[in-house]
């Protein structure tokens, strides 16, 4: 792809008709931006500093990939952007023109699909942060689309997307750890992946039914003790079961201690019934199994195993008479 041609004076009017399936280069001052960006525009990559090093290099290099846009029906712009609003902003700072591919197939009388298809494209490349998944499944609903809706258009499950969308349920506090860089090196987790934020995802998703207090009380104490994902989930599961947020069970278990002895006895007896299909079950059978399914659901599963794994370990400790170690 040829070089960006600079820009100067008064923006141009520049036609898209006919243009349908080709790369042209358009003005971005008269490229209209969608009004909600899936990345969020307090993303690191929006900061004056990455748009800078971004243009630096487009008008070093070129512009490695076109912007996608359709057509604009207000006469002060010439194309609606679909995709790549990073390039547009650094084009525009850098004084070029913008490389872009056109769609005559779309126009900006239906925004709410042009979000859709831009939630797509994005969701498509790295760097998203689990809250801007989580708010632009939350925008995706307010436009009248269901979870599972949600799901097919970005390729996920219904439950990836419920999981998401319950980290909105955070304080305010706690959701900005959840898109904040570690400012130490942070333990590996049990899986071995390093944090790329002060909170992981699983941790955020243990704190939604906490109140915000307690919330924030916990992420505090995981922070300052740069506690890895294992230590932090037996912590806030101890919190659960001493705060006033468990208070209503405490109560049962105390005026009923050998029902409720009775009870776990009798679940933990058909758990081990209903997993022990599955331990008997040859290594191949279970790579047969799980061989058809998505990579997203495997990995949901599996870390919902090791949560419950980590669950059953600490009610054992207490069955025993000893308290987990916190």
């Amino acid at each position: 792809m040829p070089k960006n041609p600079p820009f100067s004076g008064v923006a141009k009017h520049v036609s898209i008709k006919g243009q349908h399936g080709k790369v042209i280069f358009l003005d971005p001052r008269r490229i209209r931006l969608l009004p909600n960006n899936p990345r969020g525009r307090s993303n690191e990559g929006f900061s004056p500093e990455s748009l800078r090093g971004l243009a630096q290099g487009i008008k070093a290099v070129g512009q490695e990939m076109p912007v996608k846009v359709c057509v604009s029906t207000m006469s002060e712009y010439d194309a609606q952007l679909i995709d790549g609003e990073r390039r547009t902003l650094a084009c525009k700072l850098g004084e070029m023109l913008v490389a872009c591919l056109v769609d005559e197939t779309l126009d900006d009388t239906n925004m709410e699909l042009l979000y859709v298809k831009a939630v797509v494209s994005n969701f498509q490349r790295e760097g998203h942060n689990c809250i801007e998944k989580a708010e632009a499944c939350q925008n995706m609903l307010a436009l009248g689309m269901t979870a599972e809706e949600i799901g097919k258009s970005v390729g996920y499950s219904q439950f990836w997307v419920a999981q998401h969308l319950s980290l909105l349920r955070l304080s305010p506090s706690v959701q900005s750890l959840l898109i904040t860089p570690p400012e130490v090196e942070k333990k590996k987790g049990e899986l071995g992946r390093k944090k790329t934020s002060m909170l992981s995802f699983q941790i955020g998703i243990m704190l939604v039914n906490l109140p915000a207090e307690i919330q924030e009380k916990a992420v505090e104490r995981v922070i300052s003790e740069n506690m890895s994902d294992l230590e932090a989930r037996r912590m806030i599961r101890n919190i659960k079961r001493d705060k006033e947020v468990s208070s209503s069970l405490k109560v049962k278990q105390r005026a009923r201690p050998g029902r409720m002895f009775d009870s776990l006895r009798s679940l933990v007896g058909r758990s081990t019934q209903a997993f022990g299909i599955y331990l008997d079950m040859h290594p191949q059978e279970i790579a047969t199994m799980v061989a058809s399914q998505d990579i997203v659901d495997r990995e949901e599963l599996s870390k919902q195993i090791h949560l419950l794994t980590g669950c059953l370990n600490d009610i054992a400790e207490r069955v025993k008479g000893k308290k987990p170690k916190r």
